[in-house]
C-alpha cells in the first residue's frame, strides 16, 4: 500500500522488482505499476520486457499498465 501511496516516487523500486528472480516480487511490482497507471511511464522498458515473463499474472498486469499509454496500447493487446 505504501508503494501505491508513494506514486511516481516508487517507480524506480518497482522497475528493479520487475527484474527480480522471485516471481512473487515481479507479480507485486507489475500489479502496482498497473494500478499507478500513467505515472509508471519510466518503467515502460521493463514492462515491455515483462510481456514475455513466465508468469501469466506478470504478463497480464504489465499489459494493463502499458495500456495506460496510447503509444503502447497495441503492444499491450
Amino acid at each position: 500500500l505504501s508503494l501505491i501511496e508513494a506514486g511516481s516516487a516508487s517507480v524506480p523500486v518497482l522497475k528493479k522488482a520487475l527484474e527480480s528472480k522471485e516471481v512473487a516480487r515481479r507479480e507485486q511490482a507489475s500489479s502496482i505499476l498497473s494500478i499507478l497507471g500513467a505515472v509508471s511511464e519510466p518503467a515502460v522498458p521493463q514492462l515491455l520486457k515483462s510481456l514475455q515473463d513466465d508468469s501469466a499474472f506478470v504478463r497480464a498486469t504489465s499489459a494493463a499498465a502499458l495500456a495506460s499509454f496510447s503509444a503502447h496500447q497495441d503492444q499491450a493487446k
